[in-house]
């Protein structure tokens, strides 16, 4: 009877569904047939405690919570991919044994948003980030930047290293201009008379570069960041431009 709960608690529904994500990331796809993902929650359902049927549990939590939806008749997938991206970066975060095939998988773009997702779960993202720069590219460089930017904390001396070279390539790349900004202006934060951390310090250097440079380009590049980080101690600044 679907209309009477089950015994099932929302943490072990969130298992359940983190290892549907998981699933589907690590196969590469964003659905799968109702017969087949029933077989797969009965393969780890006992090791959880649920022993409810299959059947009724993938049907409880598809009509109770929306979170799995029928795409076609019987295939099931989740209603955002933004939500399976973020069950697998938790899943991930809560069994660390597989943080390797994050890792591995650094430089497929159906990855990305979850690790993103990922660093910004973490308490110090500080090894995610060295991993990534172990290969030093420009898309690397700037995948750095931006889980810096979701991070809750990384090293201090590894953060203004990234910073310093993407302001350095900012200047003199114009091919690949639209993304290092992006991961300029994750990282950027406001601040209040003194800046303190290395973000708060890329913002003041983004002002006096607005106020001091004779470069246009630039002068061009640190207002767009600034307006992307919504960094409302440099506004000032930009009206003086006007004089």
């Amino acid at each position: 009877d679907i209309s009477s709960p089950i015994e099932i608690t929302a943490a072990q529904k969130e298992m359940i569904l983190r290892e549907i994500a998981f699933e589907f990331q690590s196969q590469g796809k964003g659905e799968d047939t109702r017969e087949n993902l029933e077989k797969f929650i009965e393969s780890f359902a006992p090791q959880i405690g649920v022993s409810i049927p299959a059947k009724t549990l993938l049907r409880d939590i598809e009509t109770r919570s929306g979170l799995l939806i029928e795409r076609s008749i019987d295939v099931l997938g989740f209603s955002h991919l933004t939500l399976q991206e973020y069950l697998v970066a938790s899943y991930i975060q809560v069994k660390p044994e597989n943080y390797k095939l994050l890792i591995q998988n650094i430089d497929k773009q159906e990855w990305r948003e979850v690790i993103l997702l990922y660093a910004g779960l973490l308490d110090d993202a500080t090894k995610l980030v060295r991993d990534i720069m172990k290969t030093d590219t420009l898309e690397h460089l700037v995948l750095a930047g931006l889980c810096i930017g979701d991070a809750k904390q990384c090293d201090t001396k590894l953060s203004k290293d990234i910073i310093e070279r993407l302001m350095a390539l900012c200047k003199k790349n114009d091919d690949h201009a639209e993304t290092i900004i992006d991961a300029l202006a994750s990282i950027a934060v406001d601040y209040n008379e003194e800046a303190v951390t290395v973000e708060q310090k890329l913002s003041e250097h983004l002002i006096e570069v607005i106020q001091n440079s004779e470069d246009e380009q630039i002068k061009l590049h640190a207002i767009d960041i600034l307006g992307r980080a919504r960094i409302s101690f440099g506004l000032p600044n930009l009206i003086n431009l006007l004089q």
